[in-house]
């Protein structure tokens, strides 16, 4: 598989797993997660979850984030993120460039 072939993969990874997250459809969820896989919330806990545990939740998650008022999520390449932020820190320097003290 060339470098091209792999990105396109990855780039119909996200795609899939994008448009599943907001349709909430099982079928193509089921696609995106092994089994088991690991899941973090908010808080940084960390836990193993069954795929089948969260195929059955789905309707709840679903349910739980429309009450909250999710609309859709999207997912961002790096780059387009990294191009919105402000530049606070001027770039770093490459390990053969000296850096002088004043």
């Amino acid at each position: 598989m060339t470098m091209n072939q792999a990105s396109d993969v990855v780039k119909k990874f996200f795609e899939d797993f994008e448009r599943g997250s907001n349709t909430f459809e099982r079928d193509l969820l089921a696609l995106q997660f092994s089994d088991p896989f690991m899941a973090a919330d908010p808080d940084g806990g960390i836990q193993v979850v069954k795929k089948d545990n969260f195929l059955a939740g789905i309707a709840k998650r679903q349910a739980f984030f429309q009450s909250i008022g999710f609309q859709f999520g999207k997912i961002l390449h790096r780059n387009s993120i990294l191009a919105t932020l402000p530049q606070k820190h001027p770039p770093t320097t490459s390990a053969n460039q000296e850096v002088s003290s004043v």
